[in-house]
């Protein structure tokens, strides 16, 4: 069992996939009902605007959004989402989809099973002299 210091409250808890304590995992869950229900109820609200009127801190709503909890879409994010690899705005996540997609072929690539080499067939002449060539 891994025991970690929550980062928000400083208590001492059992890590099992979350970096927050359930106390504060359950308060965080609170305040992301809270973003998703003034953004939809909210037409074209900024960061900043949802911020005031919720109470939850501008970079918390950035975590949500770049976590893919929350979606930009009716949400007006001041160019502050960014594709990590080429720059481009995006809406929610940390890449755009053609970057998203372009590390998705690169791991395929990668992961595929390495072909065998058939063995190279030789003549004779060629066997032997390979031999002789080990010999001394």
């Amino acid at each position: 069992m891994d025991l970690r210091n929550c980062p928000e409250c400083g208590r001492l808890f059992a890590f099992v996939g979350q970096n927050l304590c359930p106390a504060c995992l359950e308060e965080e869950e609170k305040e992301f009902e809270l973003v998703r229900e003034y953004v939809r109820e909210h037409r074209n609200p900024t960061i900043t605007e949802v911020s005031e009127a919720t109470g939850v801190g501008a970079d918390k709503i950035i975590r949500f959004l770049k976590d893919g909890r929350l979606i930009a879409k009716g949400l007006i994010t001041e160019g502050v989402l960014e594709c990590e690899s080429c720059g481009c705005p995006i809406s929610a996540g940390r890449l755009c989809e053609a970057c998203r997609d372009e590390l998705t072929r690169n791991i395929k690539r990668l992961t595929r099973p390495v072909e065998k080499e058939q063995p190279v067939k030789r003549s004779k002449s060629e066997q032997k002299w390979r031999t002789d060539i080990i010999k001394k």
